[in-house]
């Protein structure tokens, strides 16, 4: 993801009111933008979380049925 798709994907979050963001003030160096997880964007988090999570077992699901399968076609019959 390059520069300009992180600040626009930052920026259509932060107007979701998942994450808020301010400039950094520190003395050295250039400002730079902090950001941080609001609790709607805590709960979002969340739901991914549970959504990866499913899919993670569908896989391993799909992965299992696969593997018994291909070895009941691959056992030589007597």
């Amino acid at each position: 993801m390059n520069a300009s798709s992180r600040r626009l994907s930052a920026e259509t979050e932060e107007t979701a009111g998942l994450v808020k963001s301010r400039w950094s003030t520190g003395d050295v160096g250039p400002q730079r933008r902090e950001y941080e997880l609001t609790a709607a964007g805590y709960a979002a988090l969340d739901e991914w979380a549970a959504v990866m999570k499913e899919r993670a077992w569908l896989v391993g699901e799909f992965d299992g049925r696969y593997l018994d399968a291909v070895a009941r076609q691959r056992t030589p019959r007597v």
